[in-house]
């Protein structure tokens, strides 16, 4: 109902990855309201980023010669350091695993994602949302 999501947790998807979209959305949509944008750039200029509970980045989206996912992630975490932020990308480089942690992501997941591990860090996130 309607009602109800107002009382749902709020999750943005920041994400040019159509599959990624679709993949969180489908798992988590009776469970959260999901946004999604590839907008960075309006991203830095309103910060309405937190206007969500938690962001889903995608580390891999690089929209310009100027900002990437993980500089995003630095930004975010600058801003706010205590607000949640999943990182997402289909590296497994341990070099980029532990920069997108050590910069402050809650969780680092690697694409194509597996359900488990979606559903177990948002519980990590949100403990109190039974999925």
């Amino acid at each position: 109902t309607e009602k109800g999501r107002g009382c749902m947790k709020k999750v943005l998807i920041i994400s040019n990855d159509w599959d990624l979209i679709q993949g969180i959305t489908v798992f988590s949509r009776d469970h959260f309201q999901i946004r999604t944008t590839a907008d960075i750039g309006k991203i830095q200029r309103t910060r309405n980023i937190f206007d969500s509970d938690a962001v889903f980045l995608d580390i891999d989206i690089d929209v310009s010669d100027h900002i990437d996912g993980l500089m995003l992630l630095k930004e975010i975490k600058n801003y706010h350091p205590s607000f949640p932020v999943i990182a997402l990308s289909c590296c497994l480089a341990q070099k980029v695993i532990k920069c997108a942690l050590r910069l402050g992501a809650a969780d680092y997941l690697v694409k194509p994602l597996d359900l488990k591990l979606l559903e177990s860090c948002l519980e990590d996130v949100f403990p109190f949302v039974r999925l």
